[in-house]
Protein backbone atom coordinates (compact mmCIF):
# COMPACT_ATOMS: atom_id res chain seq x y z
CA UNK A 1 0.00 0.00 0.00
CA UNK A 2 2.77 2.43 0.86
CA UNK A 3 4.62 1.60 -2.36
CA UNK A 4 1.75 1.57 -4.85
CA UNK A 5 -0.99 3.61 -3.15
CA UNK A 6 -1.86 7.16 -4.24
CA UNK A 7 -0.95 9.60 -1.47
CA UNK A 8 -3.12 12.71 -1.15
CA UNK A 9 -2.41 15.71 1.06
CA UNK A 10 -6.02 16.87 1.17
CA UNK A 11 -9.42 17.09 -0.51
CA UNK A 12 -11.23 19.76 -2.50
CA UNK A 13 -14.72 20.98 -1.56
CA UNK A 14 -16.50 22.71 -4.44
CA UNK A 15 -19.44 25.08 -4.01
CA UNK A 16 -21.01 27.02 -6.90
CA UNK A 17 -17.87 26.71 -9.00
CA UNK A 18 -15.56 27.80 -6.17
CA UNK A 19 -13.01 25.49 -4.50
CA UNK A 20 -12.04 25.26 -0.85
CA UNK A 21 -9.10 22.93 -0.20
CA UNK A 22 -8.70 21.09 3.11
CA UNK A 23 -5.00 20.57 3.84
CA UNK A 24 -4.72 17.41 5.93
CA UNK A 25 -1.04 17.55 7.03
CA UNK A 26 -1.41 21.03 8.48
CA UNK A 27 -4.49 19.97 10.47
CA UNK A 28 -3.43 16.48 11.55
CA UNK A 29 0.23 16.78 12.43
CA UNK A 30 1.47 15.60 9.04
CA UNK A 31 -0.99 12.77 8.30
CA UNK A 32 -2.15 12.10 4.74
CA UNK A 33 -4.70 10.01 2.86
CA UNK A 34 -3.66 6.92 0.90
CA UNK A 35 -5.94 5.72 -1.90
CA UNK A 36 -5.56 1.97 -2.42
CA UNK A 37 -8.05 -0.10 -4.41
CA UNK A 38 -10.18 -2.61 -2.51
CA UNK A 39 -9.29 -5.46 -4.87
CA UNK A 40 -5.60 -4.80 -4.15
CA UNK A 41 -6.30 -5.03 -0.41
CA UNK A 42 -8.05 -8.36 -1.02
CA UNK A 43 -5.09 -9.68 -3.00
CA UNK A 44 -2.66 -8.64 -0.26
CA UNK A 45 -4.73 -10.30 2.47
CA UNK A 46 -5.18 -13.50 0.48
CA UNK A 47 -1.44 -13.69 -0.19
CA UNK A 48 -0.65 -13.14 3.50
CA UNK A 49 -3.11 -15.86 4.50
CA UNK A 50 -1.68 -18.38 2.03
CA UNK A 51 1.92 -17.47 2.90
CA UNK A 52 1.16 -18.21 6.57
CA UNK A 53 -0.13 -21.68 5.70
CA UNK A 54 -3.80 -20.75 5.85
CA UNK A 55 -6.54 -22.37 3.80
CA UNK A 56 -8.91 -20.18 1.78
CA UNK A 57 -12.05 -21.59 0.18
CA UNK A 58 -13.63 -19.34 -2.45
CA UNK A 59 -17.01 -19.81 -4.16
CA UNK A 60 -18.38 -22.32 -1.69
CA UNK A 61 -22.00 -23.44 -2.15
CA UNK A 62 -24.91 -23.80 0.26
CA UNK A 63 -22.99 -22.14 3.07
CA UNK A 64 -24.76 -21.81 6.43
CA UNK A 65 -23.89 -21.14 10.06
CA UNK A 66 -25.28 -22.85 13.17
CA UNK A 67 -25.09 -22.73 16.95
CA UNK A 68 -23.98 -19.11 17.08
CA UNK A 69 -25.18 -18.86 20.68
CA UNK A 70 -22.93 -21.72 21.79
CA UNK A 71 -19.22 -21.99 22.56
CA UNK A 72 -18.75 -24.07 19.37
CA UNK A 73 -20.43 -22.29 16.44
CA UNK A 74 -20.39 -24.23 13.16
CA UNK A 75 -20.09 -23.52 9.44
CA UNK A 76 -21.46 -25.95 6.83
CA UNK A 77 -20.88 -25.72 3.09
CA UNK A 78 -20.29 -27.57 -0.15
CA UNK A 79 -16.88 -27.01 -1.72
CA UNK A 80 -16.73 -25.96 -5.38
CA UNK A 81 -13.00 -26.67 -5.41
CA UNK A 82 -13.85 -30.37 -5.25
CA UNK A 83 -16.60 -30.72 -7.85
CA UNK A 84 -16.49 -34.52 -7.74
CA UNK A 85 -17.32 -34.51 -4.04
CA UNK A 86 -20.75 -33.04 -3.22
CA UNK A 87 -20.77 -33.87 0.48
CA UNK A 88 -21.41 -31.24 3.12
CA UNK A 89 -18.35 -30.09 5.05
CA UNK A 90 -18.81 -28.96 8.66
CA UNK A 91 -16.26 -26.87 10.52
CA UNK A 92 -16.52 -26.36 14.29
CA UNK A 93 -15.15 -22.98 15.34
CA UNK A 94 -14.17 -20.93 18.34
CA UNK A 95 -15.56 -17.81 16.68
CA UNK A 96 -17.20 -16.95 13.35
CA UNK A 97 -16.72 -13.61 11.61
CA UNK A 98 -19.89 -12.70 9.75
CA UNK A 99 -18.26 -10.46 7.13
CA UNK A 100 -20.79 -11.18 4.38
CA UNK A 101 -22.74 -7.91 4.29
CA UNK A 102 -26.36 -7.11 5.04
CA UNK A 103 -27.63 -9.59 2.43
CA UNK A 104 -25.47 -12.46 3.63
CA UNK A 105 -26.27 -15.55 5.69
CA UNK A 106 -24.77 -14.58 9.05
CA UNK A 107 -26.97 -11.75 10.32
CA UNK A 108 -30.27 -13.64 9.76
CA UNK A 109 -28.74 -16.64 11.56
CA UNK A 110 -28.12 -14.77 14.81
CA UNK A 111 -30.66 -15.93 17.43
CA UNK A 112 -33.78 -13.80 17.81
CA UNK A 113 -33.52 -11.01 20.34
CA UNK A 114 -29.74 -10.70 20.20
CA UNK A 115 -29.48 -7.94 17.62
CA UNK A 116 -31.10 -4.53 17.44
CA UNK A 117 -31.02 -2.87 14.01
CA UNK A 118 -31.16 0.88 13.44
CA UNK A 119 -31.76 1.70 9.78
CA UNK A 120 -32.50 4.81 7.74
CA UNK A 121 -33.25 4.83 4.03
CA UNK A 122 -32.51 8.00 2.04
CA UNK A 123 -34.56 9.36 -0.89
CA UNK A 124 -31.50 9.49 -3.17
CA UNK A 125 -28.81 7.24 -4.57
CA UNK A 126 -25.37 7.38 -6.15
CA UNK A 127 -24.92 6.90 -9.88
CA UNK A 128 -21.40 5.52 -10.13
CA UNK A 129 -19.09 4.87 -13.05
CA UNK A 130 -15.68 3.37 -13.70
CA UNK A 131 -13.86 4.81 -16.70
CA UNK A 132 -10.51 4.46 -18.42
CA UNK A 133 -8.97 7.90 -18.10
CA UNK A 134 -6.17 9.70 -16.25
CA UNK A 135 -7.06 11.33 -12.92
CA UNK A 136 -9.11 14.50 -13.25
CA UNK A 137 -7.54 15.91 -10.09
CA UNK A 138 -4.54 15.27 -7.86
CA UNK A 139 -6.97 15.04 -4.93
CA UNK A 140 -10.58 13.96 -4.47
CA UNK A 141 -13.28 16.52 -5.25
CA UNK A 142 -16.56 16.74 -3.33
CA UNK A 143 -18.86 19.11 -5.21
CA UNK A 144 -22.26 20.57 -4.31
CA UNK A 145 -24.51 21.64 -7.17
CA UNK A 146 -28.18 22.54 -7.46
CA UNK A 147 -28.65 19.32 -9.47
CA UNK A 148 -27.06 17.24 -6.72
CA UNK A 149 -23.79 16.09 -5.18
CA UNK A 150 -20.74 14.86 -7.16
CA UNK A 151 -17.65 12.92 -6.08
CA UNK A 152 -14.54 12.78 -8.26
CA UNK A 153 -12.59 9.85 -6.87
CA UNK A 154 -9.88 7.60 -8.32
CA UNK A 155 -8.84 3.97 -8.45
CA UNK A 156 -5.50 3.95 -10.29
CA UNK A 157 -3.44 6.13 -12.64
CA UNK A 158 -5.57 4.98 -15.58
CA UNK A 159 -8.94 3.93 -14.04
CA UNK A 160 -11.19 6.46 -12.33
CA UNK A 161 -14.31 6.12 -10.18
CA UNK A 162 -16.85 8.95 -10.10
CA UNK A 163 -20.36 9.43 -8.67
CA UNK A 164 -23.24 11.85 -8.93
CA UNK A 165 -26.41 12.01 -6.84
CA UNK A 166 -29.47 10.49 -8.46
CA UNK A 167 -32.77 8.83 -7.69
CA UNK A 168 -32.27 5.41 -6.03
CA UNK A 169 -34.52 3.95 -8.75
CA UNK A 170 -32.65 5.57 -11.65
CA UNK A 171 -32.52 3.34 -14.75
CA UNK A 172 -29.11 2.77 -16.32
CA UNK A 173 -30.62 2.36 -19.78
CA UNK A 174 -31.52 6.04 -19.84
CA UNK A 175 -27.92 7.16 -19.45
CA UNK A 176 -25.64 7.08 -22.46
CA UNK A 177 -21.95 7.86 -22.03
CA UNK A 178 -22.49 11.27 -23.61
CA UNK A 179 -25.30 12.10 -21.19
CA UNK A 180 -23.24 10.97 -18.20
CA UNK A 181 -20.27 13.12 -19.12
CA UNK A 182 -22.55 16.10 -19.82
CA UNK A 183 -24.00 15.69 -16.30
CA UNK A 184 -20.54 15.56 -14.73
CA UNK A 185 -19.41 18.63 -16.68
CA UNK A 186 -22.47 20.58 -15.58
CA UNK A 187 -22.23 19.72 -11.90
CA UNK A 188 -18.43 20.12 -11.73
CA UNK A 189 -18.16 23.37 -13.69
CA UNK A 190 -15.91 26.00 -12.11
CA UNK A 191 -15.47 29.70 -12.63
CA UNK A 192 -12.11 29.08 -14.32
CA UNK A 193 -13.41 26.52 -16.84
CA UNK A 194 -12.19 23.30 -15.17
CA UNK A 195 -13.61 20.07 -16.61
CA UNK A 196 -13.16 16.38 -15.77
CA UNK A 197 -10.98 14.19 -17.95
CA UNK A 198 -13.27 11.88 -19.87
CA UNK A 199 -12.73 8.34 -21.08
CA UNK A 200 -14.42 5.09 -21.96
CA UNK A 201 -17.01 4.09 -19.33
CA UNK A 202 -16.94 0.35 -18.64
CA UNK A 203 -19.08 0.14 -15.50
CA UNK A 204 -22.32 1.88 -14.44
CA UNK A 205 -24.17 1.28 -11.18
CA UNK A 206 -26.90 2.92 -9.11
CA UNK A 207 -26.52 2.49 -5.35
CA UNK A 208 -29.37 3.28 -2.99
CA UNK A 209 -28.15 5.07 0.11
CA UNK A 210 -28.95 3.99 3.65
CA UNK A 211 -27.46 4.05 7.12
CA UNK A 212 -27.47 0.93 9.29
CA UNK A 213 -26.13 0.23 12.75
CA UNK A 214 -26.45 -3.22 14.32
CA UNK A 215 -26.05 -3.46 18.09
CA UNK A 216 -25.99 -6.56 20.26
CA UNK A 217 -27.70 -7.11 23.57
CA UNK A 218 -25.82 -10.34 24.25
CA UNK A 219 -23.09 -10.56 26.86
CA UNK A 220 -21.13 -12.97 24.67
CA UNK A 221 -21.61 -13.04 20.89
CA UNK A 222 -19.14 -14.77 18.52
CA UNK A 223 -17.88 -12.01 16.25
CA UNK A 224 -14.32 -12.74 15.23
CA UNK A 225 -12.53 -15.72 13.71
CA UNK A 226 -9.61 -16.83 15.87
CA UNK A 227 -9.10 -20.50 15.08
CA UNK A 228 -11.11 -23.34 13.56
CA UNK A 229 -11.28 -26.93 14.79
CA UNK A 230 -11.97 -29.03 11.68
CA UNK A 231 -14.03 -32.21 11.68
CA UNK A 232 -12.09 -33.81 8.83
CA UNK A 233 -8.40 -34.54 9.21
CA UNK A 234 -7.72 -33.26 5.70
CA UNK A 235 -8.58 -29.71 6.76
CA UNK A 236 -6.01 -27.33 8.08
CA UNK A 237 -6.72 -25.49 11.29
CA UNK A 238 -6.72 -22.00 9.84
CA UNK A 239 -9.15 -21.19 7.04
CA UNK A 240 -11.25 -18.48 5.54
CA UNK A 241 -14.53 -19.55 3.94
CA UNK A 242 -16.49 -17.31 1.59
CA UNK A 243 -19.88 -17.88 0.06
CA UNK A 244 -20.99 -16.94 -3.44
Amino acid sequence: MMKEGLHHDGIILRFEGRDERIDFPSLTGGKKVTVYAQHDVNQDLIKAQLDSGGDIRLQTRDASVYDLDSSTPKIRFRDNQDSANDEITEVTCDFVAGCDGTQGICRPSVPAGVLKVYERLYPFGWFGILCRAPPSSDELIYAMHERGFVLVSTRSPDVQRMYFQSSPTEKLDGWSDDRIWAEFRTRLATNDGWAPKEGSIFSKTVIGMRSMVVATNAVRTPVFVRRFRPRRATHRCQRIITAG
